[in-house]
């Protein structure tokens, strides 16, 4: 039994060897199979040939033929094994039985009530599947030529078509014939429905692609309105403001103090501008995939010891305690791949917005694996935390913590949207938990470098 699976094992390797070598290399595999059967159908038929010469006296013109089928037969093998021209191979074989060998068939079997209808069946096939173009008319142009010579031959020389009672050897043949036509006919045919099913099966992704393109178009001109909605609304805030201070210091209406109080807020107003119109640029690039990444392989632990230095100062400047966790064991000489310019705006944006709203306690920054092949890193803080009815819209562009869009606290409502973005473009995720009055935790996660 053992053996009887080794040997069968050993046949579809070698069979799969011949296929990827001979055959997978052609554009159209399918075709290329044809070609290989229709070079198969050459050597069979050569073989009946020599069967029917067994029963002729009309050998001397039989055997030059068979001669000439060998060494047509010997050159098909030669293309496809040596220099894998199948194609090529194939449309030798359809010459030479056009020429050669339907002749015969059409005198020795009766004229066009034998069997060679059906092998002219075949070869019409075979050429019309293989070949288009100048390759193919030539080949039909042939085919056409020698059955009007036979045609010729067997209305003005009836006698010399050939009807009698065959030997058993041209009985073999003619069966042996009937059985590969209706072999070649099966497959041709599955050929094809097989070309039906895959032009459906591309229809069916052209339509599903298609589908997801009118999405995508669907989606960008919903953003398009958004964007402008919200950037009108994001604009004009603050330049009303801004129109609103600089006409009262224009007019000569304020003292010192209070006009130095203006420019400050003139300045800091241009700021948020200025803050808005870099996240709309950042945006606009991550939604239209143009944001060129620059990956780098770095420590976790490299990471997590840059944003301990670069935001120490900032939450304690505010009150607040912050507490970076110890790494666990099998993290501690992990690497990440990522874009640390863009993983950094990660952090500032979390960080900022941590800041933003904690007014009293810390902030908290540690790092879990996950699946021993991702680093879960979580900034959790005290503030006053997210209602249960918001989570779902805090990742959404301009969403500022209130569905009246009223909330006062400064910010264009884009840093989170943008860090989802960054984040899902390192193969991560992110995603926030809380509870009212308990503060907030976000988490987002990276693939772990082998």
């Amino acid at each position: 039994m053992a053996t009887k699976t080794r040997f069968k094992s050993r046949l579809e390797k070698q069979y799969s060897e011949f296929v990827e070598k001979y055959l997978s290399d052609a554009d159209d595999f399918m075709a290329n199979k044809l070609a290989l059967l229709c070079t198969v159908f050459s050597i069979i038929n050569c073989v009946i040939l020599v069967l029917i010469s067994f029963e002729t006296d009309f050998k001397p013109v039989i055997s030059l033929c068979i001669l000439s089928m060998v060494a047509m037969i010997i050159v098909s093998v030669y293309l496809i094994l040596a220099v894998q021209k199948t194609l090529l191979a194939a449309n030798i074989s359809l010459v030479f039985l056009s020429i050669v060998y339907l002749p015969i068939m059409w005198i020795y079997t009766g004229g066009i009530n034998g069997s060679a209808s059906l092998i002219l069946f075949m070869l019409i096939v075979f050429n019309a599947i293989l070949n288009g173009g100048r390759i193919r008319f030539g080949i039909a142009f042939t085919q056409f030529a020698t059955i009007l010579i036979l045609f010729y031959i067997e209305i003005t020389y009836p006698a010399n078509i050939m009807n009698f009672t065959m030997a058993s050897e041209g009985h073999l043949g003619v069966m042996l014939n009937m059985f590969y036509i209706l072999v070649s006919t099966t497959l041709v045919t599955a050929y094809f429905i097989d070309q039906y099913k895959q032009s459906l099966m591309q229809v069916k992704k052209t339509n599903e692609q298609l589908n997801l393109a009118n999405e995508d178009l669907k989606l960008a001109a919903q953003f398009r309105r958004d964007l402008t909605a919200n950037i009108s609304h994001d604009l004009n805030t603050p330049i009303t403001m801004i129109c609103g201070y600089a006409e009262a210091i224009n007019d000569g209406l304020l003292n010192k103090e209070q006009t130095t109080k203006y420019l400050d807020l003139i300045q800091q107003k241009s700021m948020d501008l200025s803050n808005l119109i870099d996240d709309l640029l950042h945006l606009t690039k991550l939604e239209n995939k143009q944001l060129e990444m620059n990956y780098q392989l770095i420590f976790l632990k490299e990471l997590i010891d840059e944003q301990r230095m670069k935001f120490t100062y900032d939450i304690q400047l505010s009150n607040l305690e912050f507490i970076v966790k110890k790494l666990p064991d099998k993290l501690v000489n992990s690497c990440i791949k990522v874009d640390t310019n863009q993983i950094n705006k990660v952090f500032n944006n979390i960080f900022y917005n941590a800041l933003k709203f904690t007014t009293k306690g810390s902030i908290t920054l540690s790092c879990q694996v996950e699946n021993d092949n991702r680093v879960v890193i979580a900034i959790e803080d005290t503030g006053p935390g997210i209602s249960e009815d918001i989570l779902p819209y805090i990742f959404q562009r301009f969403y500022k913590g209130s569905p009246s869009r009223n909330s006062k606290t400064k910010g264009s409502g884009l840093g989170l949207n943008i860090s989802q973005k960054i984040v899902r473009l390192h193969g991560g995720d992110i995603w926030v938990t809380s509870e009212v009055g308990q503060g907030s935790t976000f988490y987002f996660s990276l693939p772990l470098a082998d």
